[in-house]
């Protein structure tokens, strides 16, 4: 799902790089990202959860889907 919405391969996604530091995010990114979250693992994050998401691994343990893409 991330290197969907980064438009990146997932083997150049990182667990624990912060997702900022990709060429490809933008705000906008982090808003689908978000979207996608809450329409596949119906999770509703707050304004502080959101603001607190930096890494892949954040967004996987906001959604428990440690398996998740």
């Amino acid at each position: 799902m991330v290197s969907a919405i980064l438009d990146l391969k997932p083997a150049e996604i990182a667990e624990d790089r912060a997702l900022s530091s990709y060429s490809t995010w933008t705000s906008l990114k982090q808003v689908q990202l978000v979207a996608a979250l809450e329409s596949e693992f119906g999770v509703s994050p707050s304004i502080k959860e959101i603001k607190a998401m930096r890494t892949v691994a954040d967004f996987r343990r906001l959604c428990g889907a440690e398996g998740a893409p």
